[in-house]
């Protein structure tokens, strides 16, 4: 069965450009996604999708409340028309839309008073109860922002704090370098542990154990998620980190380079390694995508 596919990735209000344009790079020159080049557009999801054979649906880093606004009405739409049977990658903000319940914090990257830690986050809202959580993935909760380590403390704040994380692949415990850019961390919700269908691909190590907001420390916090395709449901691939980095010239870890206005920098050590690994790092991420994504023959 061939494997050529429609690849919609989310382009509107609340959506990052260099997310974006990194994702439509991925997936344009990504050899190992799809056994043919797929067909890939950006535009926001608000079209007819009678007739299209599981498409994929792919909302990129940004602002989780301005696009889950949005977002929430056209999925329902498309759900109407396709049920189950589409794929969908959400990667930082589209991972916490994609969960069926996100638990929204903002990081202000202050210090406390005697500055040797940072202030505590403060709790935004439930994606459940702002009426925008997409439900992609049953059985696992996103929560986030938080502080993955501790490499800007004393840094001054901006909007977008980057930080060089790294993950432990579940299947073979390889490690992969990653930009977290206040994306979530997964936990599983341990009242559907029985009935639910996802697994953890990845999670963060850069701890031994992560104290999250309002709740117990936990020992694994998982970074990316997943459930495989079956028959009419597609695969769901929801990423708090940023996959889509891993494409030659990224824009938006090019980003990171420096401080601007809005953004602080990565430590030029932490820069140049995940430049380093890119090519590496993008045939790794291309093979997690076509397991996630592919379709049964």
């Amino acid at each position: 069965m061939a494997d050529s596919r429609k690849v919609f990735i989310y382009n509107a209000e609340g959506t990052g450009p260099l997310s974006t344009a990194d994702l439509n790079e991925l997936f344009t020159t990504g050899e190992n996604i799809f056994t043919n080049q797929p067909d890939v557009s950006l535009r926001n999801f608000d079209f007819n999708v009678d007739g299209l054979e599981n498409p994929v649906f792919v909302v990129p880093g940004g602002s989780t409340s301005l696009i889950g606004k949005k977002l929430k009405p056209q999925i329902d739409k498309i759900k109407s028309s396709l049920g189950e049977n589409f794929s969908y990658v959400g990667v930082c903000a589209g991972a916490f839309l994609g969960t069926t319940d996100a638990q929204l914090y903002y990081t202000t990257h202050e210090l406390d008073s005697i500055y040797r830690t940072y202030q505590p986050a403060v709790f935004v809202g439930s994606t459940k109860t702002m009426e925008m959580a997409l439900g992609m993935i049953d059985g696992h909760e996103a929560i986030g922002a938080f502080y993955p380590n501790d490499s800007q403390l004393g840094a001054t704040p901006k909007t977008l704090m980057p930080y060089h994380v790294t993950l432990s692949l579940t299947k073979d415990n390889k490690q992969l370098s990653q930009l977290y850019v206040a994306g979530p961390g997964f936990i599983s919700c341990k009242k559907d542990e029985e009935k639910h269908s996802s697994e953890i691909v990845a999670t963060y190590v850069d701890h031994r154990n992560y104290t999250v907001y309002g709740k117990q420390k936990v020992d694994q916090l998982a970074a990316i998620i997943r459930t495989s395709p079956q028959e009419k449901k597609g695969g769901r691939f929801l990423s708090a980190t940023h996959i889509e980095t891993c494409v030659e010239k990224s824009k938006l870890l090019n980003l990171f380079k420096s401080d601007g206005k809005n953004n602080a920098s990565l430590n030029k050590n932490e820069h140049d390694l995940l430049t380093k690994e890119q090519k590496n790092l993008k045939s790794q991420v291309e093979s997690l995508l076509h397991e996630s994504l592919k379709l049964h023959s």
